[in-house]
Formats: structure tokens, sequence, C-alpha cells
């Protein structure tokens, strides 16, 4: 990448840089950008692409379609081969998602000023923040009746919850640790090529497992009826079906006991499959239990023959995967922690870095010294609901197949599976999007009749509706403090995403503060002021905390930059952006909605990956400060 200011001269734009590169081509640049400072490849030859402030300008897609059809036409080219060499040279494949990630960092910035929370010092700081929360989409945090959380009949927001979503921003901005990484295995499903795939029968003996081998053949004959299992203790067989998967005709199979050894099965195995497979269809036999119960779909399963399953080996020879079928579900080789870099986990290896959310908000060593409080209605009313019982539509949860989705990709930007090197995208987060509450295609209210597969009703609290909260702290030192700011008051044009149902645009809220300090010293030296309390408390400015913080994260990374222009930073920046006119335009809908196997059945294909968040085409490009 080269760097270099854009320069428009007559109709022409060029930029000047060690020297002059012109710019060829339609790549829709508009006259603000005259005079800017940018960053461009014309690796090649020509300029490929020009980005300003995150944002990607490329040729415009009639542009290179011209001069290809010009190229092509001197060649004499039949037109048909023609239109399908346009969409395969040039129309690029993204996918796209409610959500994207903000990118994990390097390394992470110790907290070199930590103090325990018994230890009083007296350059430490101590008062609360005062929170003016205001709706922008509609909110739902769910209570114990599937309404809307309540004390006295009236809604709050917890502090527990803004607790939850301050910290991970506190992480994100101060490049802490990545906490709470689950160790769980992901699994797909097998296809011929993935390695033999054996028969035999699972046995339950004094608590442990084992398999005893077989050998299988599948009957020249359908079925109607899903998991239906017949036992030959005679012959030593068991015929069963699998499940349909898509099948009106569904497989029969008969397993026979042969003699062999028994194969060993690791608890390690029998968690992952009973514990860590989760999207598993609860209509498939669990091989286990029906092993330890006796029993599967109400047959009795002879001891003396076992469970039939079938299961694959390593390389190593060391049992791999059980399942029902014989193109079952597998494990990936690695789990999820497997694609976090060692230097920025919590972990024993870096225990002795303290962190800021650390510091902050303590562990099971330090104690916090944030106090996060309910949330209550700023004005009280019974009118603050947008309805009740509304039937929101489907919330998917991941899917281990759409690695794509979930993983880097490669230097050639090609989707790697959970087996690869691959790290992950980094913190989740949602878009913030204005969907309609109508009856419309991108309204967030489900138009058919529900399904097992969605949520319960929820009654949700209207955009424009205000709350106030608080958060009280003790001890931080002025860099911490203004770590915590940075977190809770987001640059002007940004936003919160708070609560449930936030793929389909709900709880996205505005947050303002008011910081007030307690001088400790003034406070105790006497009880009353002027027959008052004395509470010590002054209001302050926030801006000079915030810029101590993000100074001092500048110089730790080496950056020159302004704070929200960190590379990572822009990422987080353009998934917190809120532009009120933007928002709920379908464009912008359609973008940030989930895929549909059908209708994007080509990017799921492809395994198209999800571009960068500040890649997308955003909403605005106001300047980050």
């Amino acid at each position: 990448m080269k760097k270099g200011k854009l320069v428009k001269e007559k109709n022409n734009w060029k930029i000047q840089g060690e020297k002059t590169t012109p710019v060829y081509g339609n790549f829709g640049l508009t006259e603000d950008l005259n005079g800017q400072e940018v960053e461009f490849d014309n690796s090649g030859g020509p300029v490929k692409f020009i980005l300003h402030r995150g944002k990607k300008y490329e040729k415009i897609f009639s542009d290179l379609i011209h001069n290809e059809r010009k190229n092509m036409y001197h060649k004499g080219m039949p037109q048909h081969k023609q239109q399908s060499s346009f969409k395969e040279r040039y129309q690029t494949s993204e996918s796209f998602a409610p959500y994207n990630f903000v990118p994990l960092n390097d390394s992470i910035i110790n907290q070199e000023s930590f103090t325990e929370h018994h230890v009083y010092r007296k350059d430490c700081l101590s008062g609360y923040i005062e929170l003016s929360i205001e709706t922008k989409t509609p909110l739902f945090i769910r209570g114990n009746d599937n309404n809307f959380l309540r004390v006295n009949d009236q809604p709050i927001i917890p502090g527990s919850s803004l607790r939850g979503m301050i910290r991970e921003i506190v992480e994100i901005v101060s490049f802490g640790k990545m906490y709470y990484v689950t160790d769980s295995t992901l699994f797909k499903r097998r296809v011929h090529n993935e390695g033999e795939s054996r028969a035999g029968f699972l046995h339950f003996e004094q608590g442990r497992y084992f398999i005893m081998p077989g050998t299988a053949k599948q009957l020249d004959k359908i079925s109607e009826n899903e998991f239906n299992y017949t036992f030959n203790t005679h012959e030593s067989y068991c015929e069963f079906t699998t499940g349909s998967f898509g099948r009106n005709n569904i497989k029969v199979w008969q397993i026979y006991k042969i003699k062999g050894n028994k194969i060993k099965v690791p608890i390690s195995l029998k968690k992952s499959y009973q514990d860590e497979d989760i999207t598993r269809s609860g209509k498939v036999p669990n091989v286990f239990e029906c092993s330890k119960s006796e029993s599967v779909k109400g047959i009795i399963i002879p001891k003396e023959i076992g469970m039939p399953i079938f299961y694959t080996l390593d390389t190593n020879g060391n049992l791999e995967s059980i399942s029902h079928c014989k193109l079952g579900r597998m494990p990936y080789g690695k789990k999820i922690h497997d694609h976090i870099p060692d230097a920025i986990v919590d972990n024993k290896k870096n225990e002795s870095i303290i962190d800021f959310a650390t510091s902050i908000f303590g562990n099971t060593e330090f104690a916090t010294r944030v106090f996060f409080e309910d949330a209550f209605l700023t004005e009280p009313n019974d009118n603050v609901y947008l309805g009740i019982d509304i039937q929101p539509k489907i919330l998917a949860s991941p899917k281990p197949t759409s690695y794509q989705l979930y993983l880097e990709p490669n230097n050639q930007g090609k989707a790697q599976d959970w087996n690869s090197n691959s790290n992950i995208r980094g913190h989740k987060m949602y878009w913030h999007r204005q969907t309609p509450h109508d009856e419309s295609n991108y309204s967030w209210k489900e138009r058919n009749d529900k399904t097992d597969s969605h949520p319960a009703p929820i009654c949700p609290i209207k955009p424009d509706v205000a709350f106030t909260g608080r958060v009280r702290f003790e001890n931080l030192t002025e860099i911490e403090l203004g770590c915590l700011l940075t977190a809770l008051e987001l640059p002007e044009n940004c936003a919160h995403k708070l609560g449930m149902a936030k793929p389909l645009g709900l709880g996205s809220i505005k947050i303002n503060v008011e910081l007030k300090r307690i001088d400790r010293k003034v406070r105790y030296a006497s009880l009353f002021n002027e027959g008052n309390i004395n509470e010590a408390i002054s209001y302050e400015n926030t801006a000079s905390y915030k810029t101590n913080f993000q100074d001092l994260v500048k110089t730790k990374l080496n950056q020159t930059v302004a704070f929200w222009e960190i590379p990572r930073l822009k990422e987080l920046y353009a998934m917190l952006e809120w532009v009120e006119d933007i928002n709920g335009q379908n464009k912008w809908l359609e973008k940030t909605r989930y895929m549909e196997i059908e209708r994007e059945r080509k990017l799921y294909s492809q395994k198209a990956v999800l571009p960068r968040p500040s890649n997308n085409p955003h909403k605005t490009e106001k300047k980050r400060t």
C-alpha cells in the first residue's frame, strides 16, 4: 500500500506522492476528497483501489464492463460468451450478515499502575457517572414471565446487562485479553472421502463405554419410518433405519456382530458428542444415552448385541467419531480456542499481565471497582411498550459449517475451516438497523405461524424512551477512568447494542454521561457543609480523562493517527456507527440481514467470506475523533 494526496485537475484525478500517479477510470470519487490524504494500490500498473478513512473506492462495475466489452469486441468474442465472462471476472461475491467482527489484537496493553480495591491511593478517584439512556430502536430484556424485566411493575435495564456490554467495549478499546474462550469441539457432516466408516455396537458396563466391532450392509429396500430398530439375538444383528436427511426414501441397514477386540471410548469423545454437539437434531437417538439405558425409541437393546453405531478411527488408530449413521457427524481436529493466539488469551502464560478490563472490573482474585446500578424510566408511565406478545422472527444460532463467516480467510481471501491455522475473526458485534414494526419484508415481526424454532413472544420498549442509571466507581486511576468513559461515552454518531434480538435490529441505545467526582479528603474532613451532609461532589468534564487514556493507547501501539482511526478501532467504530437516515433504508437492511440458503445458494457454495466492517458499503464518512 502506498500513500499520497488525492488531487483533481479539471476532470481528471491523480495521486501525488513520491511521484504522481494518474487515476484512470471511474472510482466514484467525490469533490470533498480533493486534497485528502489516501492510501492506494497500483501494483501491476493502474490504480486498483483507493482507501480513505476506511472507505474503499474501486472501479465502478459499469466502467469495467465498458472497457472489457471494447477489448472483447476487438478480439471477436461472441456476445453470449462476453456476458458470462463479465460476471465471472467482475461480479464480486461477499457474504453478509446482521453481525460482523472487531479483529483480534496482536498483544495486550498492561495496566502498569494497577491498584487492588483494598489499597487506598491519594491519586486515585472515586465518584459516580450518571447515565442518560435513550432507546433508538425497540429494546427487550426478558424477565421471569417473558415480559420485559420489571420492578414494581415498571421496566428496568439491569445493571448486569449494562456491565457486560461495557466490559466488552473496554476489552476492545484497551487492547485487553480475550476472555471466556470456550474449548468446545465443533462438528461437521462427514462426506464419502473423509475416513473409512466402520460398523459396530456400543456397550456400557461398569461406568465405561466400549465398542465391539461389526460388519454392515445396506439392504435393497426402503422405509418410510425413521429410526426403527429390530434386534435378532439368534443371529446377532440389528436391522434399523437412519434419518430421512431430506429424502423421501429412508435407508435400511443391517449390522452383524463379529469377533474382535474391545475399543475403549475416551471420556473426551463422549463429552464432545453429548455436551458439545449442540446442533444435533433432538429426534436423532443419542447413542450414549441409549446404550446406558439399554433401550432405543422404546425398544429394549439386548445386552449381548448392544446399540448399533458407525465409527471412524484417525490415522493413529484412535477412535475419532461415533454416529448413528454411516456418514455421520465428526469433530474437527481443532477446538475454538486453538484459533486464538496464545499471546492475547486469558491463560497462565499471561496471568502476570493485568489488563484494563481486569483492573477495572476485577476477577476471581481482585474485586471490582465499578458498580453498575439498574436503570429506571426517567418518567415512569405505562405507555412505553410497543405491544405485548409480539412474535419475533427466528433468531439463528452460530453454525460451525459457516466457518467462512467466523474464521479469517487466507492470504488469497479464501475461506479456511476449523482444521486450519486461521484465527477467529474477533469480537462479534451486531449492526445497527432500524427494522420496521409493520408486516413488511424487513420487519422484525414474524408474519407466519410460529414454529418450534421461534423464540417466545415479547413485549419490547418503544424507541425514544428514556432511562436513567448510574455507575459508581472507587479508587480508579485517571487512566482507568478515561478507559471506562471511552467505552461509555462513544463518539457523537455512535450507539451501543443491548438486550435480546440484536440481529433483528432491536437493542440500539444512546448513552449520555455526566461525571461527578468525590473529593474524599474534603468529604471526610467534616460531616456537614453549611448545614447539609458534606458529599464533596464536583462536576467534571470527561474529555481530559478520555484523552489521557487514548493517548496512552496510541503511545503503547506506536500510533500517530487519531484514536478511532487506529485500524482495529476503526472496525469497532464502523460497527457502532449510528446514522438515522440510513439505518432504516431497504438497501442497508438488505445488506445486514441473515443470508438464506435458497436465495444465497451460490454464496454458500462458494464459501464467500465476510468483508471487514469498514469495507462494508457503510453509511457515512463523518470524521472520527
